[in-house]
C-alpha cells in the first residue's frame, strides 16, 4: 500500500462488570495494595499507557481512545476514516475485545484489527473466545509493541524510520476509597519489558520468552524523566515500569550518576516506585538505593517455605534474609510493597497460618495478597492442564484478579480466600492503613538519616520533610477508626515522638486532622452511596487523544 495509514488505539469498552472491591477488575493495583483499610483505601486510575506511547512513537496520525462505550466506540470509527484499529486489553477483557472485533469486521472488514498488551496470553488458551479471536486478528503482537508496530507498517505501508523516543504519560491519580478527592498525583515511565526469572504463575515473563526487553538506556530514561519533572514540577512521584529494575547493577549505577550530574533536578523533591526482586536489592546498599531516589519497593515475598521458593521462584529470593531486608527499608523511610501468594500445593491449611504471621511480621507499607493462579502462557498453566486441574473459563468467567484458575492441592478456593481475608485484618490490626505507615517510615527515616555523614542523606531528609505533613493529618486521624493493639502501640510511639520533637506544629495539625475527619467520612459515605445506587458503580475516566505526525517531528 502506498497511502499513510491511521490508526485508533483503543482499550477494552465500559462499563465494566459492577463488582466489591475484593472482587474489582478495574483497579486491582491499589484497592488490592490497600484493601480492608475502611475510608483509608486508596483508589488509582491510571491510563492505558502503552496506547500513548506508541502513538507518540509512530509516523502516522492515530488517535487514543481509552475507556469508550462500545456506542462511542463505534462512532469514532465510523467517522474516524481509519486503515488500522490496534487494540490493548487483559485477559479479563478478552469477550470485550472479541465483540469489539466482531463488530468491525462485520461493518469494516477493509480495517485492520491488531491485538496486543497482556491478555495475548489468553489466545493461548484453546476456549471458544480465544478461537474467535486468533481468527479474526489481522495481527497479534506477542512481544515489544513498538517494534512490532514499525515492523506491520514497513511491511504493509512501506513506512520506516523513527524519531527520538517520547514517553509522555499521562499521570496515574490517586485518590481516597469511593470518591475522587486527589491525595497524589504519579508520573509514569516504561523502563523495559519481560524477566528472567520464570516465576511458574507469571504470564508477563513467559510472553517475552523470558527475556527482558529494554525500552530505553539510562540516559534515555534520565532524560525522560527530567523532561517529566520539569513539566510536573508539583508532582513529587514516579513509577518505573520494570518486572525487576535493580537487576543490571551496571546500568543502575549509570542511571545513578546521570541522576547526580544534573543541578536542576538535585533540588526537585521525587522519588520512585520500583519493582524488583530481593536478589537484585541485595546488590546494593541503602546509601545506593537513596541516591537512586527508590521511594517504594515492591517486592516478591510470594512465600516462606523453602521447597516452594527453590521450585517456584527461580531464584529471586535469594540474598538478604527478607525480615531485615524490610526492616532495613523502613529504616530510611523506604516504603515496601510485599506480595505473597496463597494456594501452593505444599502449603496447607495445618500450615498456612505460620506463612501468614511471617508475612505480617514484615509490616509492608502496602500489600498483594493474592490466591495462586495460571494464566495462559504461564509454565503454572502448562502444568496445570496436565494435571487436569485447570477451570475451563475460569479466567475469563470472573471480574477480578481472585477468580478461580486452577483445583487447589489443599484448599478450596473459598478457603483460600478466607486465608486472604484473615491476613489483610492481621496486616490492618498489627500495623494499621498504609497511609499511617507511610508517616511512620518517614519519622524513622528522618530520625535515622541526620545521624547519617553524607550529602545525599541530608537531602533525602529534606525530602520527607517535605512530604511528612499531609500524611501527618491522615494519620493521626487514623487513631479513631483502627483499633488493633499492634496499631495502637505502634501509633503511640511515634506520636509521643514527633510531638516532642515538633509540639506546636503536631498540635496544630493534629486539631486540623480532628476537623477534616468528619468531612472525609461524608464524603466517603456518599461514594459508597453513589456505587451501589449506579448500574455500573464506578468506572474509569473515558480518554481522547489525537496525534500527529507532522507536529510530532517538526
Amino acid at each position: 500500500m502506498s497511502h499513510t495509514p491511521r490508526i485508533l488505539f483503543v482499550s477494552p469498552y465500559i462499563p465494566n462488570p459492577k463488582a466489591t472491591v475484593e472482587a474489582d477488575g478495574i483497579d486491582f493495583f491499589y484497592y488490592r495494595n490497600t484493601i480492608g483499610q475502611g475510608v483509608f483505601q486508596l483508589r488509582q486510575m491510571q491510563s492505558w499507557h502503552p496506547l500513548h506511547f506508541l502513538a507518540q512513537n509512530l509516523p502516522v496520525d492515530s488517535v487514543v481512545l481509552e475507556n469508550p462505550t462500545m456506542q462511542m466506540f463505534q462512532r469514532e470509527v465510523e467517522r474516524g476514516g481509519y486503515d488500522i484499529v490496534a487494540f490493548s486489553f487483559t485477559v479479563l477483557a478478552a469477550t470485550r475485545i472479541l465483540r469489539m472485533v466482531s463488530w468491525i469486521k462485520e461493518h469494516f472488514p477493509s480495517i485492520e484489527a491488531i491485538l496486543g498488551g497482556y491478555g495475548i496470553a489468553a489466545l493461548d488458551d484453546f476456549s471458544p473466545i480465544a478461537t474467535q479471536l486468533r481468527s479474526a486478528a489481522d495481527g497479534i503482537c506477542r512481544g515489544e509493541g513498538l517494534s512490532f508496530m514499525r515492523s506491520y507498517l514497513s511491511q504493509r505501508y512501506g513506512m520506516n524510520g523513527a524519531g527520538p523516543l517520547r514517553q509522555d504519560l499521562l499521570p496515574t491519580r490517586v485518590s481516597l476509597f469511593r470518591t475522587r478527592i486527589p491525595l497524589a498525583r504519579q508520573l509514569c515511565f516504561v523502563h523495559s519489558l519481560g524477566c528472567y526469572y520464570k516465576c511458574v504463575f507469571c504470564s508477563t515473563s513467559s510472553q517475552f520468552g523470558h527475556r527482558k526487553v529494554y525500552i530505553v538506556s539510562p540516559r534515555q530514561l534520565y532524560t525522560l524523566i527530567k523532561e517529566a519533572a520539569l513539566k510536573h514540577p508539583r508532582i513529587d512521584n514516579a513509577i518505573i515500569y520494570d518486572e525487576d529494575f535493580l537487576s543490571d547493577r551496571r546500568r543502575i549505577l549509570q542511571f545513578i550518576s546521570y541522576l547526580e550530574g544534573d543541578e536542576e533536578l538535585k533540588d526537585h523533591p521525587f522519588l520512585l516506585t520500583v519493582f524488583s526482586s530481593v536478589r537484585s536489592i541485595s546488590q546494593y546498599s541503602l546509601s545506593e538505593l537513596i541516591r537512586l531516589r527508590i521511594g517504594v519497593l515492591f517486592i516478591g515475598v510470594e512465600s516462606f517455605r523453602r521447597e516452594i521458593l527453590e521450585r517456584e521462584t527461580a531464584r529471586k529470593r535469594t540474598g538478604k534474609d527478607i525480615a531485615e531486608l524490610f526492616h532495613q527499608l523502613h529504616s530510611v523511610g523506604i516504603h515496601t510493597l510485599g506480595s505473597m501468594i496463597i494456594g501452593w500445593d505444599n502449603q496447607t491449611l495445618e500450615n498456612i497460618q505460620d506463612e501468614i504471621d511471617s508475612f505480617v511480621a514484615l509490616n509492608p507499607t502496602l500489600y498483594q495478597v493474592m490466591p495462586l493462579q495460571a494464566p495462559p502462557g504461564s509454565p503454572l498453566w502448562a502444568a496445570m492442564k496436565d494435571e487436569g486441574r485447570l477451570l475451563e473459563g475460569g479466567l475469563y468467567a470472573g471480574v477480578g484478579v481472585t477468580s478461580p484458575t486452577i483445583r487447589y492441592k489443599n484448599f478450596t478456593h473459598e478457603e483460600v480466600l478466607d486465608c486472604i481475608d484473615a491476613t489483610h485484618r492481621l496486616l490492618v490490626r498489627n500495623g494499621g492503613p498504609s497511609v499511617f505507615k507511610m508517616f511512620e517510615n518517614l519519622a524513622h527515616g528522618i530520625r535515622t538519616l541526620r545521624d547519617l555523614d553524607g550529602p545525599e542523606y541530608r537531602a533525602r531528609a529534606a525530602v520527607y520533610r517535605k512530604m511528612i505533613s499531609r500524611l501527618f493529618l491522615l494519620a493521626f486521624m487514623s487513631r479513631l477508626m483502627f483499633h488493633g493493639q499492634g496499631f495502637r502501640t505502634r501509633w503511640s510511639a511515634v506520636m509521643k515522638e514527633w510531638f516532642r520533637e515538633q509540639p506546636v506544629r503536631a498540635t496544630l495539625l493534629g486539631l486540623c486532622s480532628l476537623l477534616l475527619l468528619p468531612i472525609l467520612v461524608f464524603y466517603c459515605l456518599g461514594g459508597i452511596v453513589l456505587h451501589h445506587l449506579s448500574p455500573y458503580g464506578e468506572q474509569p475516566e473515558t480518554i481522547r487523544r489525537e496525534y500527529h505526525a507532522q507536529k510530532r517531528n517538526g
